[in-house]
């Protein structure tokens, strides 16, 4: 009986086409994009930060007069008001379950910084003696600690302050020859800050223990000044921004590499860094020039710096007309960011749920976040060729690409990673 020949090329078209059709309806959903709104309705409103575990975003919202704002999914946005006097109020940090926030109010040329509770209402923070203001920006993650900055003696230069739940208040100091120094966040346990102290060579990111007091992280080459906008939770990682000429440039610091350059947002001039997750292998944070065209961006090590709005496009968030121009926190596991975003417009406060975590993950070949159908796309394109990588798909790295590969992938399809 004669035989005919199968053609391995037509096997194999006809084997892709089986399994897409198969697994077509089996791929993770999409990151979601929500606008946060308002208060008053209509007005401009900015996401500043967000809880460690993502379900509350503290921010503010006016036109002509800001209030500070609690969003939570289940209640919406709601203003914790201000001081009596005050003629705006910012949300500058939450605790990880959000039951606790911290800002400042603006009066008449000061400012006041307060802690807010949903128990005790908004509280002000103490200042140091002599103190002419003061304005607060991160939280440790149990609420008990305030990050920041006060007015102090003897000449009412802000200095980088710590403020405790018990009503003592101490301040941190500033480098050598400094006439400034702001503490903007702090590691879980309170024990690690970061910030800007001014010199006289410029501004210099720092990172201070009690142990060791304030150390300068120094400088990118070429830079003339760096600020310090994010920590992880353990204080081991650091984020940031460096000025260089024509721009700025996003750095990332750890006590073992020192300060790594990761570039800016490809088409902007300036990058800089907002927040991390806790693991500290996530930054955001927004590249300009600043204004209309600034651009919210993420970062991990195997994607580097991305354009969140493209990068929610890429994996079927639908957004309209939505243009994301900031990214200021993310919480802890990294699956949620808020910031401000564009419509009609209107600039206003954004959350974004369902971001893959990045963690090393070899069956996302395309480094999408997702094991989806881009990624056996792949490893079809060269299933049964020999001398395969893993990048093309050879997931049990023995030099080629077949049916062990294809099974491990199958049994991972779907996940985000």
């Amino acid at each position: 009986m004669h035989m005919s020949r199968v053609n391995f090329a037509d096997f194999r078209q006809a084997a892709i086409l089986g399994v897409v059709g198969a697994l077509a309806g089996a791929t993770a959903a999409p990151p979601v994009f929500n606008n946060l709104g308002s208060i008053p309705s209509g007005s401009p409103s900015e996401g500043v930060a967000i809880s460690g575990d993502g379900l509350t975003v503290v921010g503010q919202s006016g036109s002509s007069s800001r209030v500070a704002y609690r969003w939570r999914s289940s209640s919406g946005m709601q203003s914790i008001g201000m001081f009596p006097g005050a003629i705006a109020s910012y949300g500058g940090g939450v605790n990880d379950n959000g039951t606790a926030i911290t800002g400042f109010c603006d009066f008449t040329g000061y400012a006041r910084a307060f802690r807010w509770t949903s128990g005790g209402g908004m509280q002000p923070l103490a200042l140091h003696p002599g103190g002419t203001g003061s304005e607060a920006f991160g939280f440790s993650a149990d609420g008990q600690i305030v990050i920041g900055s006060c007015g102090s003696e003897p000449n009412g230069l802000f200095r980088a302050t710590r403020w405790f739940a018990n009503g003592t208040i101490e301040n941190l100091g500033a480098l050598p020859g400094a006439v400034y120094s702001e503490g903007r966040a702090t590691s879980d346990d309170g024990s690690v800050v970061i910030g800007t102290s001014g010199v006289a060579a410029g501004a210099r990111a720092f990172r201070w223990t009690a142990a060791g007091g304030m150390q300068d992280l120094g400088l990118l080459p070429g830079a003339t000044q760096s600020f310090a906008g994010a920590i992880s939770a353990d204080g081991s990682v650091i984020a940031g921004s460096c000025t260089v000429p024509g721009g700025s440039r996003v750095f990332r610091w750890t006590s073992a590499g020192g300060m790594q350059d990761l570039g800016v947002l490809q088409g902007f001039t300036t990058s800089g860094a907002s927040s991390m997750n806790a693991a500290g292998t996530i930054i955001v944070g927004a590249a300009g020039p600043f204004g209309s065209t600034q651009r919210a961006f993420f970062w991990t090590e195997s994607l580097g710096i991305v354009d969140l709005q493209e990068y929610l496009v890429s994996v079927g968030t639908f957004l309209g007309d939505v243009s994301i121009n900031s990214a200021r926190g993310i919480s802890d596991d990294g699956t949620r960011i808020t910031g401000s975003a564009t419509q009609g417009g209107l600039r206003q406060a954004y959350i974004v749920t369902g971001m893959p975590r990045f963690l090393p993950c070899p069956h996302d070949l395309n480094r999408s976040g997702f094991i989806d159908l881009g990624d056996l796309a792949i490893l079809l394109a060269d299933f049964g060729a020999p001398d395969a990588e893993p990048e093309d798909g050879d997931l049990d790295d023995d030099g080629d690409i077949d049916l062990h590969d294809l099974t491990s992938f199958l049994a991972r399809f779907g996940e985000a990673c």
